[in-house]
């Protein structure tokens, strides 16, 4: 889990910050559908005054040695609570005689705070699956 942290400006001490929980959970392949969701958990002590997030399905691509993306969500904008989530899905096509093909799920999100602005991602555990 990755967190989002801006400061509140609302009280003079730089200990308080507003902090945002990001949630990436693992792909999911159910026939020929793959879906990766996550989000945004929560925020404390209270919720920021802007947000927004997507979630990618992202393939390890061996060759260049780096994770692409194969699917993204739309935009959300829109803070906890409650949980705010959104999925990305595409269809691959499952043979069995293929090798495994390495999935997993990130997020990006951005909250605001008094015109601070600040930016981070999560990613989840990698999902094998014989499915390009």
């Amino acid at each position: 889990m990755v967190e989002l942290s801006v400061p509140d400006s609302s009280t003079p001490s730089t200990k308080d910050v507003v902090t945002c929980s990001l949630n990436a959970q693992r792909p999911n392949y159910s026939g020929s559908t793959m879906t990766g969701t996550g989000g945004i958990l929560g925020c404390i002590p209270h919720r920021p005054q802007a947000c927004n997030s997507e979630v990618d399905i992202e393939l390890w691509a061996p060759g260049p040695g780096r994770w692409i993306t194969v699917a993204s969500s739309a935009r959300q904008y829109a803070c906890p609570p409650p949980y705010r989530n959104t999925t990305a899905a595409f269809t691959c096509e499952w043979r069995a005689s293929d090798p495994f093909y390495y999935y997993r799920t990130r997020v990006l999100a951005t909250i605001v705070e008094d015109g601070i602005v600040v930016s981070n991602d999560s990613t989840s555990e990698s999902y094998g699956v014989r499915c390009l």
